[in-house]
Order: C-alpha cells, then structure tokens, then sequence
C-alpha cells in the first residue's frame, strides 16, 4: 500500500541516466530553492544510502512509495539496468492509474527502442501529461509550491 502523500519523504524524485547529470543537477538545485534539500530525491545528494548493498531493493521503494511526483527524464541512455529499477517502480504508479504522480519529460527526439515498456511510455501522452520536448525549469518551479 502507498503511503498517503503527507508521509512520503520525499516531494520530487528525479529519475535518469548519468549521461544527463550535468543538465539534471541544474534542475535538482533550481528545486532546491523553493524546496528543501532533503525533500527531493536527487542520487547525489544521497550518497550513503545509495551505497548500500541493496539498492536494487530500496531503490525502487524510494521512487513507488516514497515520492509524492517522480520526474523521468526519458532518453535513449534511459534504457541502462539502474534506470530499469526507478522505471519498474514507476510503472506500478501506472498500474494504479496514479498519473498525477508521474511527470514523463523526453530529453531527445529518440524513442527508446529495447524495452517493450519504453514504447508503452508514448501511448501515455494524453493521460500524464507526457512532454516531446526539452524540460524547461519553468515547467518544474510550478510543482514545488
């Protein structure tokens, strides 16, 4: 069972690969300003716990159960197997048809082609609020007030 929005650690969850850390922790700092630190799961910022020896585990919990919205930063580097984990996870939220929840933002214009679930991602559109282009930190600033 999810646990209710009050009680979930952390307010944004940011999922996506290393290659657009650069470009991610611009937008984790941005967050940071209107919200703390501590409520915005950013991998960095979490070394120790992301240390543990079962990751593979807790990681996924992180993102389902304790993360009011989780940020996806689809790509074609999106497909490597920790990214597999977060999106696992996130397609549970789909399952439960708690979109609100999920914020699905494409960082180029290719479609991931070697999960089946990556091309399951596109026929969300409608019902996410899916975006085909580049995030802007406009975009995010809303979600933190």
């Amino acid at each position: 069972m999810t646990p209710p929005a009050k009680s979930r650690r952390f307010r944004v969850a940011l999922s996506f690969p290393g290659e657009h850390r650069p470009r991610v922790e611009k937008i984790a700092e941005a967050l940071a300003v209107p919200l703390r630190r501590d409520e915005i799961l950013y991998d960095r910022w979490y070394d120790a716990e992301f240390a543990k020896p079962h990751l593979g585990v807790s990681l996924p919990k992180l993102y389902r159960d304790e993360s009011h919205l989780s940020v996806v930063f689809l790509c074609k580097e999106y497909e490597k197997d920790w990214c597999g984990l977060e999106w696992r996870a996130l397609l549970d939220l789909i399952k439960r048809k708690e979109y609100d929840r999920l914020m699905l933002l494409r960082l180029d214009g290719i479609r991931p082609k070697a999960r089946e679930h990556f091309a399951k991602a596109d026929t969300l559109v409608q019902e996410t609020g899916y975006h085909r282009r580049d995030p802007d930190l406009a975009e995010l600033r809303p979600l933190c007030t």
